[in-house]
């Protein structure tokens, strides 16, 4: 049976509009991270695996993400040290997968119901292609 790997990387210290750098992120990247994986265990109904690479920012959300690994809604979780950045976590994720298709998502795409079907859809209709899918 085909399936997709989600790749999906976050990290939580980030530039929090106002210019200023808070050391262990800050609170929207916190909430955005919980909303993308509702919104993708909720509107995902093609097979997937998903795979949570975590650049080392904030320990409560490295937390919440082994929680969900322990309740097997992640099924591949990766904490880095510190922020590798995300070209390279998109490749350490790649690595991992085992899926027929990869898809590769920041932590700030909230997915709405059947996207990975349609993405999926437009690569399987042109075979003799290499596309990159989006809804």
């Amino acid at each position: 049976m085909k399936y997709a790997s989600i790749i999906l990387v976050h990290y939580s210290l980030v530039d929090d509009f106002g210019g200023k750098k808070e050391r262990g992120g800050n609170n929207s990247r916190s909430k955005m991270i919980r909303e993308v994986i509702s919104a993708i265990n909720k509107n995902t109904k093609y097979p997937a695996e998903l795979i949570v690479i975590d650049n080392g920012g904030k320990p409560d959300d490295s937390d919440y993400l082994l929680g969900l690994a322990r309740k097997g809604i992640i099924n591949t979780y990766v904490r880095n040290k510190e922020n590798m950045h995300y070209a390279f976590s998109n490749n350490q994720g790649a690595r991992i997968a085992t899926g027929h298709y990869l898809c590769f998502m920041c932590n700030d795409v909230l997915v709405k119901p059947g996207w990975l079907s349609k993405c999926v859809e437009m690569l399987e209709k042109n075979p003799d292609r290499k596309l990159t899918a989006t809804p």
